[in-house]
């Protein structure tokens, strides 16, 4: 199992989308769930909140005008956060996850319709969320913001805000600082084509011009004369400017819940979806205008929330819904080519509303689902249990996999690296992440005993997190551990390299003592990026095996680097530097120590 440098996006992915897949995704509720909420729950999202690598959930809670933070423990369970709940806003109705200050950590956006304004937490890996200054951001009076998305509507690399306003009929695009604060765009409200009631975003690129684009799902239309007329695209200028497509709004049911994104027919132009009665698919053309899909509209009972993955593992998106009227999750499982099949249903164990979001919370490589009922206070996990059908063993997961920034391009690259567990491999598929492990897409694969991969051409200041399988004919692992970096910021200017960290102590891990051991150092600079860590078997040859932000530095300066996947009854060696744009510091002092039997 040798360890090669190789780059090969395409190579291999051909056959790792052809593995057998069984007919349908199979869904499971673990042990624990249902979870009781706060009252009237309405909104979930998926993040990594403490920093543990395992996804974690959160919940808007109308009734009790609060958040629910659950924790995940990487096998599908969950506990509530130490500081759970959280408070918000008068009667919130939706919550998304984004890095709005560039420090690497997950925030929250919070749409509080009762109330009229949004909140703005920002995160801290031990401390939870606390509130940006300036938040709320109160709107004005009787716009009732109900759902709230995010992305980067401008082009400056900073996350910005979008909302539905069903209150007054509009649509408010919000403009971050990169430091959680916010400013309305230019342009900014937009009316709905004769004052439809906006209830639910997409975000994507539609008309192909580089800049990001909306889709306003509205729950009634604009008058009694033509109610169906309930989908608008908004066309972005790249200034956060945005105006009317061509053909917008176009008709869906009369009773529109939400509205998903995603390329559906292969074409690479995003098309759309739709929950409104039934579920309505529209094929995008790539200028901005839409037109219904063969087979569209999907029944599947009174759908109250829609989500688009890739639940079957066959390469292409299917939908799943979450029903009001019939008490259960239905997956339209996708061809590819823009059609649709009933694939079957999943009994919820709560009643009415439905809000939906999706995560891999056992960490199988697989889209699970979280699913709250807004009128039975409660959230449901289902598990996916979708698997290979093909014949043979299929390769076992990698292991210890890190990201950590390239030294050569700190700004646009990413190196990875995993240990290679298994003999029979045919390849490593890996996958990444851009909004805080919530959802994974496949990036590229690599032939057989390579264990390095460099990601390239990324944006600057930005997070990206990662995980990694093997595969062969008869099917892919189980994922990797995740690992996430974030690229530095081309902004700073460059200077003296910062100072050496000192005090490094090595010792085993009291959890796993005899797999994994815990390096700790006192931070000394003011000026680093974050620290790479050297280990060798020899105290001689040493090799970086990962990187740690600065943000990870914790109380008196501490900081800590996990080793885990080790073998037993071995010696290991550590040193750490600090690096920023400029360079590398000095080496710290070197500690070892050995794993215990």
């Amino acid at each position: 199992m040798t360890s090669v440098s190789a780059s090969r996006p395409v190579a291999g992915l051909a056959l790792l989308l052809a593995l057998p897949a069984i007919a349908f995704a199979q869904f499971t509720q673990p042990a624990g769930s249902p979870y009781t909420t706060g009252t009237n729950p309405s909104s979930v999202a998926v993040g990594d909140f403490n920093r543990d690598g395992y996804q974690d959930i959160v919940i808007a809670n109308r009734g009790y005008s609060n958040l629910t933070i659950l924790f995940g423990n990487g096998g599908g369970g969950f506990t509530p956060a130490p500081y759970s709940p959280v408070a918000t806003g008068q009667g919130p109705t939706s919550v998304a996850v984004a890095d709005f200050n560039g420090d690497g950590l997950p925030d929250l956006v919070i749409a509080n319709a009762d109330g009229g304004s949004l909140t703005i937490l920002l995160g801290s890996k031990l401390l939870g969320f606390a509130p940006a200054a300036g938040s709320p951001f109160v709107y004005p009076v009787n716009a009732s913001p109900w759902f709230v998305t995010v992305g980067d509507f401008n082009g400056d690399g900073k996350m910005d805000i979008a909302t539905a306003d069903s209150g007054s009929h509009t649509v408010t695009v919000l403009l971050g600082n990169g430091l959680g604060g916010f400013s309305n765009a230019p342009g900014s409200p937009v009316a709905m084509p004769g004052g439809g009631y906006p209830w639910s975003l997409a975000v994507s690129d539609f008309n192909k011009d580089g800049a990001k684009d909306l889709a306003v799902a509205s729950h009634y239309g604009p008058s009694s004369s033509n109610s169906d007329l309930n989908l608008t695209v908004l066309l972005g200028d790249g200034s956060g400017r945005f105006t009317t497509a061509l053909g917008s709004p176009f008709a869906t049911g009369s009773f529109n819940n939400g509205v998903v994104a995603g390329d559906f027919n292969g074409d690479g132009i995003p098309d759309l979806a739709a929950a409104d009665g039934s579920v309505d698919v529209f094929l995008g053309n790539g200028s901005g205008g839409f037109s219904p899909a063969t087979g569209s509209p999907y029944s599947t009972g009174l759908p109250s929330s829609l989500i688009a993955a890739d639940f079957n593992g066959d390469g292409n998106l299917d939908l799943a819904t979450a029903n009001e009227s019939n008490s259960n999750m239905t997956l339209l499982q996708g061809d590819g080519k823009g059609n649709f099949t009933v694939a079957g249903s999943t009994p919820l164990p709560s009643s009415a509303t439905y809000v939906m979001a999706t995560g891999d919370f056992n960490g199988d490589g697989k889209p699970d689902l979280a699913i709250v009922s807004t009128n039975d206070n409660n959230l449901t996990i289902l598990l996916n249990g979708s698997g290979s059908s093909g014949g043979g063993p299929a390769p076992a997961a990698p292991g210890n996999f890190k990201a950590g920034e390239s030294l050569a391009h700190p700004q646009t690259q990413i190196n990875l690296y995993w240990q290679d567990n298994s003999n029979n491999e045919a390849g490593f598929a890996i996958f990444r992440s851009l909004d805080f492990g919530a959802t994974y897409t496949l990036l590229a694969t690599v032939g057989a005993n390579v264990t390095f991969y460099a990601d390239q051409r990324l944006t600057p200041l930005t997070g990206y997190y990662y995980y990694v399988k093997s595969f062969n004919a008869a099917g892919a692992s189980a994922a990797s551990n995740p690992d996430w970096t974030f690229t530095a910021d081309t902004t700073v200017t460059a200077g003296p390299t910062p100072a050496a960290p000192s005090n490094v102590r090595a010792g085993q891990s009291s959890v796993n003592p005899s797999s994994q051991i815990n390096v700790y150092w006192q931070d000394n600079a003011v000026d680093e990026a974050g620290f790479q860590i050297f280990r060798s078997t020899d105290g001689v040859n040493f090799t970086q095996i990962g990187t740690v932000p600065a943000s990870a530095t914790t109380y008196m300066n501490v900081t800590e680097y996990q080793d885990a996947g080790l073998p037993s009854n071995t010696v290991y060696y550590y040193y750490v530097k600090a690096y920023n744009s400029t360079g590398a510091s000095a080496p710290s002092n070197i500690d070892w120590t050995v794993t215990a039997y």
